[in-house]
């Protein structure tokens, strides 16, 4: 796997891998959480904060006003003042009394205003003792500096109302957080308004700190993110990494590979179905050369098969019509000759267009078959091939129970039967015994088995006995054996086609077993 600066550098070439593709797309979406998150955390404490503030000065507005309302109405105005200041610390708040007019009566502190306007106004503390009520301004107010918006609040309140918000002044150079409330001046018989205000520095400082958190928190994750999606698209890409180099593997012809993907997920299931298709493309492969070796060893041997008894019927007939032969023994002889070759020829295309249509035959279903009597099947090949057993002085014995029926093709279950029987006299031994055995089997099916006792095959060649012209002995020929060789391959297919099994076992010099299983379902 690529480290992050290979994985940003294709991204920045344009060659994005898997796993870019799968970082860029999960930090993207932790991105939009992270800002998402950010800009929530941004609206809500900003709106909170300020909420909250606003209700508390409010209530504590309310508060004063009815102080101020109480102290006027007394007409008592040292403890009007001590309270105005006792306020302003109690609350942290500055207190402004306007009247009626939008004048400003009072301000109990000076210490968030601007220092170039706070030099030329008054405090409580800084008032003649006979100041009252109905007293004239601290100083002389710049009501555009007070504001529209705040001379409105002014104005409102004056007429009972309250007000809380944010608002520019610019007598502090910021945005204030004010609270306004009526009181009563039982004096002149007016209302006015009774302003708290703070400045949102004051409360700026805690959502700024609140503010860096969050974005130290959102670096953090992202970093974290960063580092833990690299290692979740290792590891839920690499194994498909590995599969795209399985498969370029198998593209070029690796068959027979496995790969191993650990775990029991999806991924690993199609690891699964690529080693099997790995395997079955192996085995097809190798099957496809074994059927292009067959195929080419077929047409030699046809060949080969073709060209003997050909040049022999050609040499043979070419004499006779070049009256090089002037003896009527030899003419019959010769002409028997060709007679026999031609018949030989005759044989072997019959056998070869068996073989074609049994190969492209599907396996018979138990519908299309008759019930076949085993032990009759058995003693008609015996009594067919009896008159071959003169030569050599050879037996053939029939054991098989009887009524022994099963479902089959009576003409390919004869020719199966008559091969094999047939194979085994050919290479018996004098005085031999070729032996034909049909019984049932424990699981209910039948065995069929032909026995004889000739040389024997070679372990190494038993596999290859069903090809077409297959010989075990190479050193045979026609004059020792006759016959196509295609026998043994057209059993195989009518084998195949019944739903049984071979079985071959053979012991060099003492004989050869062949052994036919068919299933339960084909005995009646």
């Amino acid at each position: 796997m690529g480290s992050l600066r290979t994985i940003l550098a294709d991204y920045f070439t344009g060659k994005k891998s898997i796993i870019g593709q799968f970082m860029y797309h999960y930090m993207a979406l932790v991105v939009v959480v992270i800002v998402s998150i950010f800009c929530s955390m941004v609206f809500l404490g900003h709106y909170f904060v300020y909420k909250e503030k606003e209700d508390v000065l409010m209530g504590r507005c309310k508060e004063v006003a009815k102080g101020v309302d109480f102290y006027l109405g007394t007409n008592d105005h040292d403890n009007l003042y001590r309270y105005i200041r006792l306020a302003d610390k109690l609350t942290d708040a500055d207190i402004w009394i306007f009247d009626t007019d939008t004048d400003l009566v009072a301000v109990s502190s000076l210490s968030h205003i601007r220092s170039d306007v706070a030099k030329n106004m008054k405090t409580v503390d800084e008032l003649p003792l006979e100041f009252g009520a109905s007293s004239t301004l601290l100083f002389d107010v710049n009501k555009e500096d007070i504001g529209e918006k705040v001379i409105n609040v002014i104005k409102n309140v004056s007429l009972g109302e309250t007000y809380s918000g944010v608002v520019y002044q610019k007598y502090y150079g910021e945005d204030v957080l004010i609270a306004a409330s009526p009181y009563y001046d039982r004096m002149t018989g007016k209302m006015g308004a009774v302003i708290l205000a703070v400045p949102t520095s004051n409360y700026q400082s805690f959502l700024n700190y609140l503010y860096l958190v969050v974005i130290g928190v959102g670096l953090f994750s992202l970093v974290l993110s960063i580092y833990f999606t690299k290692r979740l698209s290792e590891q839920v890409v690499a194994p498909v990494v590995e599969m795209k180099n399985f498969a370029s593997r198998l593209a070029e012809g690796n068959y027979g590979d496995e790969m191993e993907i650990k775990g029991d997920d999806e991924i690993n299931e199609l690891s699964k179905s690529l080693n099997a298709l790995s395997n079955d493309m192996a085995t097809y492969t190798a099957n496809m050369e074994r059927q292009e070796k067959i195929r080419k060893d077929f047409v030699a041997n046809v060949s080969h098969e073709l060209k003997t008894p050909i040049t022999i019927i050609r040499g043979y007939n070419d004499a006779l019509i070049d009256g090089v032969i002037r003896d009527e023994d030899k003419k019959v002889k010769y002409r028997q000759m060709i007679n026999d070759e031609t018949v030989r020829i005759e044989h072997m295309v019959k056998d070869l267009l068996n073989m074609s249509r049994l190969e492209n035959a599907d396996p018979w279903q138990s519908e299309h078959l008759q019930p076949i009597d085993l032990n009759i099947l058995c003693n008609s090949v015996a009594e067919r091939l009896s008159i071959n057993c003169s030569k050599q002085n050879n037996i053939i014995k029939v054991d098989a129970d009887e009524g022994i029926e099963m479902l089959g093709d009576g003409d390919q279950l004869f020719q199966l039967i008559l091969i094999l029987t047939d194979n085994a006299l050919k290479y018996s031994p004098q005085n031999g015994t070729v032996l034909i055995y049909a019984h049932k089997t424990d699981d209910d099916g039948v065995v069929l088995s032909v026995s004889d006792e000739g040389p024997g095959i070679p372990k190494e060649d038993i596999e290859f006995i069903w090809d077409r012209f297959y010989m075990a002995d190479k050193s045979r020929n026609r004059k020792k054996v006759s016959g196509t060789g295609l026998g043994l391959a057209i059993a195989k297919q009518i084998i195949r086609i019944h739903g049984a099994k071979a079985h071959v076992t053979s012991e060099l010099g003492e004989g050869t077993k062949f052994e036919i299983k068919f299933p339960k379902d084909k005995i009646v």
